[in-house]
């Protein structure tokens, strides 16, 4: 198996870089200028990037929803009334459909193909997601911050936020392309949850939040918040948390500004099961996020696959 990032940067300049599977190296840069109608003057400003459970690409630039395929990018969604979409989560059955936040309602929204229907002289187009489905109680999310967005296999999709009250864990379901709805929410008290506030989800089991740098767990399937450890000041303040790939650490990036040494960023590895903090001091420069991936030649990790 090869990885491929896909790179975005708020630069004038390449903006988006795809890497090669093996070295990294960068094999595509994705502009406005690998439309497949490039003479349309459609604008690309990437925001975020996804992957649907069939690995196919979208992009959302300037609050649009644009499909990425074979080297190029499709036009842009078309929909009767103006959105602004930003953390999309994609279906959780394989299904060709997602969930994306509005900006500017504050809610959830269903997106997906028009199917053809030729008595309405409706033709469906598959590379566009121009239909928006409303979601029945969909809730003001205006005065919460959106932390993470997790969809999991044949269960639910999950959108976790934050707000003075503590922690929210909202959850969607569907029923096929046909009905998209609310399942509802969760709030877990706690003092101190901000944007700032990481989450990650370990074996689609148990909730794991960083909050400041305090730790705290809580089981998905019955939400009861429980501290779990506090991660020492003396690496500074946590910039961001994934998990290993065999799902058994916690991988958390910190910075430590007032640091003496040319790098001021660690890498601590945090075994779920003992507790056990294994730090790499100073070895990086300011961390924003880490990705979960086996390896099994790194004497960084040892012969358990498990890293980062």
């Amino acid at each position: 198996m090869k990885w491929s990032f896909i790179l975005l940067s708020n630069g004038e300049e390449n903006r988006c870089i795809v890497t090669e599977g093996s070295t990294f190296l960068p094999l595509a840069l994705v502009s406005e200028d690998i439309y497949v109608d490039a003479g349309a003057g459609y604008g690309f400003n990437p925001e975020f990037c996804s992957a649907d459970m069939t690995g196919k690409l979208f992009f959302i630039s300037n609050g649009q929803f644009i499909s990425y395929n074979k080297g190029l990018l499709y036009r842009p969604a078309k929909h009767d009334k103006e959105y602004y979409w930003s953390h999309p989560l994609s279906s959780n059955n394989g299904l060709s459909f997602y969930w994306v936040y509005d900006e500017l309602s504050h809610k959830y929204y269903a997106i997906k193909s028009f199917a053809n229907n030729p008595e309405l002289g409706i033709v469906g187009d598959t590379n566009a997601y121009d239909e928006v489905v409303e979601i029945e109680n969909s809730p003001d999310l205006s005065k919460q911050q959106i932390l993470g967005v997790f969809s999991i296999i044949r269960q639910a999709s999950f959108v976790c936020s934050a707000s003075s009250d503590g922690l929210h864990i909202h959850s969607f379901k569907s029923d096929g392309m046909t009905s998209f709805a609310y399942d509802g929410e969760v709030l877990l008290s706690v003092i101190g949850a901000d944007a700032d506030t990481k989450v990650v989800l370990v074996k689609n089991l148990d909730w794991f939040f960083v909050i400041g740098n305090k730790v705290y767990t809580s089981p998905k399937d019955m939400p009861v918040l429980s501290e779990f450890m506090t991660i020492p000041e003396e690496y500074g303040k946590v910039t961001a948390v994934s998990v290993s790939g065999r799902q058994s650490r916690l991988v958390v990036a910190t910075y430590d500004e007032n640091a003496s040494a040319e790098m001021k960023g660690s890498i601590l590895l945090i075994d779920i099961a003992t507790k056990e903090i294994t730090a790499y001091k100073h070895v990086i420069h300011k961390c924003v996020s880490c990705v979960g991936a086996n390896e099994t030649t790194s004497p960084m990790y040892g012969d358990i696959g498990d890293g980062l």
